[in-house]
């Protein structure tokens, strides 16, 4: 009579090949966090801007010229009420982009802002401008989408990990 005896261990390959698949899940729920954050904050931010006066408009010298009263206290349609800003043109409100980039497994980064030349100084403020006013639109953006992102996170971690 042997004293040996045999184990035989079965399902190891499916075992691998289920948390190779669930590891590849939860990269794919990472990246779907990082578009979604990033889109979320994108939209925060342009939501921001106080919106353009109306009003009858004039044109004096290429620019229009709204004639309100009372939109600011000194009556001026386009003088900003610090710290909002005041969409104009739109355009600075329109460059805010965001782009999502793979810096390895599970680890997205997203880069979220103006791609408008003066979209920093209106921001931050500028040394040039007398009243040193800063008119922050992507902070603001950010910190209303903060509820939002944390949703956005747990609901597709439970997708992924479910």
């Amino acid at each position: 009579m042997s004293n040996e005896f045999k184990i035989e261990i079965l399902g190891v390959r499916r075992l691998t090949e289920a948390m190779e698949k669930k590891v590849l899940e939860i990269d794919r729920a990472t990246k779907r966090i990082a578009n979604q954050a990033g889109a979320v904050v994108k939209a925060e931010a342009q939501g921001v801007f106080r919106p353009r006066p109306s009003g009858g408009a004039t044109r004096t010298s290429g620019r229009q010229k709204y004639r309100t009263k009372g939109f600011a206290p000194n009556g001026d349609p386009y003088a900003p009420t610090p710290p909002i800003p005041t969409q104009r043109t739109g355009n600075l409100q329109s460059s805010i982009q965001f782009e999502t980039e793979r810096r390895s497994y599970a680890t997205y980064a997203v880069r979220i802002g103006p791609t408008i030349e003066y979209g920093r100084a209106v921001e931050l403020g500028s040394p040039r401008w007398k009243t040193g006013n800063k008119f922050p639109y992507m902070r603001p953006g950010y910190e209303r989408s903060k509820r939002k992102i944390g949703e956005i996170y747990r609901r597709e971690w439970r997708a992924a990990l479910g």
